[in-house]
Formats: C-alpha cells, structure tokens, sequence
C-alpha cells in the first residue's frame, strides 16, 4: 500500500518509531464504513460528528444523511437550501435539547457564502423544516470555527477585489450579541476563540493577524503587516498569513506567517496584552518564541492538552516542539513534499499525534513509539486527501472522510 519513503522518523530515545501490530492497515479493515447519500463530487462534500458521538451528518451537493452511529441506521435525509460547494458541517448540542445542525458552503459563480442552520430532535430527525442562514463562510484551514461552548461561531466573505473584508462572529442564542470583526483588508483565512471566550485571533492575506474583544469587537493589537522583497530592486510585498489559534492554557496566541523560506510560526504572549500581567520584559509586539526554518506555508497547528508541546505540519514534514526543552524533540520528514501534513491532533491526553499525509490516516504514540497508518491499497482509486479527523471515545474509534470520499473507523490507539 503507499506509504511515505522517509527522511526522518518518529523517535522515542533515539530509536526510531516501528509499525504497530498489523499496521499499515488497508481499506477494507475497519469497524465502521458509512456511504454518501449520491456519488460524491470531492468538491461537494462534508461531514461532522455530534459532540456527544451520536450521530453522524454527511452531505454532499444539498443531500444531507443524518446517521445514528450506534446502528448505522439512516435517520433522516432531507436536502439543503443553497446549491454551492460544500465547506464543512458541524452537529452541535443545543441547550434547548437536541441539536443545531450547520453546513458552511459557497457558490463561487454567484460569489456567495452562506452558513446555514436547522434544528434536530434528540434522535436525529428534522425538528422543523426551518433554516436559518447567515452570511458567511467557515474557513478552509480551521478545523474549528465554534467558541469553547460551540454556541458562537464565525463566518468570513471570501469575495475578490474587497478592501474591508469583515468577519461575522455570530450565537446560535443570542443575535443581540452578534459582532462584526472589521480591520482586514484580504482574505482572513483562519480565526480562533480563546480558551475563556474573551479573545477572537484573526490571520489574514493583508500581512497582518488581529486579536479582538470576543464581546464588544473592539480590535486590541495588531501584529504585521509582515512584509519581505524580492527581485534585483528588492520590491516589496505582503506575506499571507495562514493559521492562527491559541494554547490551551490560554497564555499564548499562534499566528503563522508567510510562505516559502519566508515562513515563520511566531508564539505571542497574551498576557502582554495587559503589561499588568506580564512576565519581565514580555510585549505583546514581541513574539516569545519564533520558529523557522521551512521551505513552505505553515496550515496545520496542534497543541497538546497541556500546552507543553506544539506539532506543526508543512509540505511532507511534521515536528514537534517542547516548550519546556525549548527545541524539536520530534521531526517526521517524507522525501516527497507534495503531500502537506494537515489534520494535526492531539488525541487520549495528548499521548497519540493523529495527522493526514497524502490519502492516508496516519497516527503516532509519543509514549508507546508506534506508528499506525489506515489507508488505501496498491489497487484502490481516490482522489486527493481525506477530511476530517475524529477520536469516538464512546467506541474507541478513530477515522474521518477519506480519500475515496467514504467515512470509515478503526480501532483506535491507545
């Protein structure tokens, strides 16, 4: 099956990760398999996961299957009302009882975006044939676009020649407290919600990345505009930043910087924001830590649970940085850069490093030294990468959308 020829591997002592009982492991051999309503198009395709791992919601062009997980039963198709490219799809637990069920997507030849939301009872069905859409989409490179409650949420336009491009931070409770982000002048093209929900972080292609008052949306900081040169007249330009998040803890905010050679992931410390709070010498300008040394975009970001370490992915390389030993303790290298690293999670307490390369699942257990790998066969066709990358406690599962554009599950690591 293909698998990755490598520079560098997974090390634990210095000895290099070895494959775990059975793996790599084929298509074919999972626990769970589940089928798209229509032959899917790679590009009109979705799929999430109930917060409580319940029910499963795959939707490809405006068909929508909501499936129990426990029975693999289908327990409601109906279809969406936006005919566009699909983006993402989140099922979320509503304080009302049952859920609120989202699809992002766009329609590129009208230029439009739109988020929209209905509700679901508590087994899964339609609870009305009400949907409610909000303008805007979820980003590309967020794997999560929800405040910590999952009752906030952002949307972003994505429309060419836009000066003032907003980003929409929107609650499926309270439209009263509904704010609009305003400040970017390109693409924002990821954001994220502090751990308190008191903070928005903002990245954008206009060079710069933005920190907001999560209540008011007032802008408090910017970092950038970031810019570098090129050519004989060393001309100017602005780098597009990729991906901004925040550690788990709270203390730190994460914005990925330009592409190329250019790249950089700088750490900022949030409580600089008030000098009050800050440690001797710290500034919110300045980054407490600036990683770099790569030779593409930085797009895919994981903190462990407890923010001692950082994976960072890039084209055909991953690593790991510990914050207590201040360097890379970890670095996977494949020799082909074509396939970018994405998906990096952190699973079962920060032991296991989940992440796609290529079409295939692929996972690391920091503790154990194993490496697992679920993907296609010499003879199976897909086309492109996988989506989504999921840890059901409740089975003990982990799987996603995969390159053949089925949902499967595998036992996971322990």
């Amino acid at each position: 099956m293909p698998t990755s020829t490598l520079i560098s591997d997974f090390k634990k002592n210095n000895v290099s990760a070895s494959w775990a009982k059975g793996h790599p492991m084929q298509w074919g051999t999972e626990d769970a398999k589940f089928e798209y309503p229509l032959p899917p198009s790679a590009y009109q395709i979705g799929a999430g996961l109930s917060l409580d791992e319940k029910l499963l919601a795959m939707v490809n062009d405006t068909h929508v299957k909501i499936i129990s997980i426990d029975n693999n039963a289908t327990v409601t198709t109906t279809r969406v009302p936006f005919a566009g490219d699909l983006e993402a799809v989140a099922i979320v637990t509503s304080p009302l009882g049952g859920y609120d069920f989202l699809v992002s997507a766009s329609n590129y030849s009208t230029n439009t975006d739109a988020v929209l939301q209905t509700r679901l009872s508590t087994n899964g069905t339609l609870a009305s044939g009400k949907w409610t859409q909000y303008r805007g989409q979820w980003s590309d490179i967020d794997d999560q676009p929800f405040s910590k409650t999952y009752r906030r949420f952002f949307a972003t336009i994505r429309e060419s020649g836009v000066t003032d491009v907003p980003v929409y931070v929107y609650s499926l409770d309270s439209p009263d407290s509904n704010v609009t982000l305003k400040g970017h002048t390109d693409w924002v093209v990821s954001e994220a919600f502090s751990p308190d929900g008191s903070y928005i972080s903002t990245a954008a292609w206009d060079g710069t990345g933005k920190l907001w008052n999560a209540k008011t949306g007032a802008l408090l900081h910017t970092w950038g505009p970031f810019t570098g040169t090129y050519g004989p007249n060393n001309t100017t330009y602005t780098y597009q930043n990729w991906l901004t998040n925040f550690s788990p803890d709270g203390k730190y905010v994460l914005l990925s910087i330009g592409a190329g050679s250019n790249t950089r992931v700088n750490i900022y410390p949030l409580a600089a924001l008030n000098n009050s709070n800050a440690e001797a010498g710290q500034s919110i300008d300045e980054p407490i830590l600036s990683l770099r040394g790569w030779s593409n975009w930085v797009r895919s970001a994981a903190w462990s649970p407890d923010s001692s370490t950082l994976a960072l992915g890039e084209s055909g390389l991953i690593v790991v940085h510990s914050f207590k030993e201040n360097k890379f303790v970890q670095r996977w290298e494949a020799e082909d850069k074509t396939n970018e690293a994405r998906g990096l999670t952190f699973f079962n307490e920060g032991k296991v490093l989940a992440y796609r390369v290529g079409a295939g699942l692929e996972a690391y257990g920091l503790e154990t030294n194993l490496k697992y790998r679920w993907g296609p066969g010499d003879y199976d066709r897909y086309d492109g990468g996988g989506l989504n990358i999921w840890w059901l406690r409740t089975k003990g599962w982990i799987g996603g959308v995969e390159a053949d554009l089925k949902v499967r599950f595998w036992k996971a690591p322990v």
